[in-house]
């Protein structure tokens, strides 16, 4: 349970207490459960380089999982209505 109280709990809880309303932790359902429900973020990314194709394409298949998984995410969250 430390963990979650120091990468979690008391993260939100200052957040909250300096009126901070957004944050970036990584995308993953389990975190909706704790109030850290997904909001969309853009950045530009330019990949010049051919060496750099696996990096986009791994981007383009996060957006791909992210797209897919947050409607469910957003569902579990603790302020969705029953």
């Amino acid at each position: 349970m430390l963990h979650f109280e120091l990468c979690y709990y008391q993260p939100i809880t200052w957040a909250l207490e300096h009126g901070i309303t957004l944050s970036r932790p990584a995308h993953k359902a389990c975190k909706a459960k704790r109030g850290l429900l997904p909001r969309a973020c853009h950045s530009a990314h330019r990949f010049c380089m051919k060496a750099w194709a696996a990096i986009r394409a791994h981007l383009k298949a996060e957006r791909r999982h992210i797209l897919r998984t947050w409607p469910i995410a957003k569902r579990h969250g603790p302020f969705h209505r029953a």
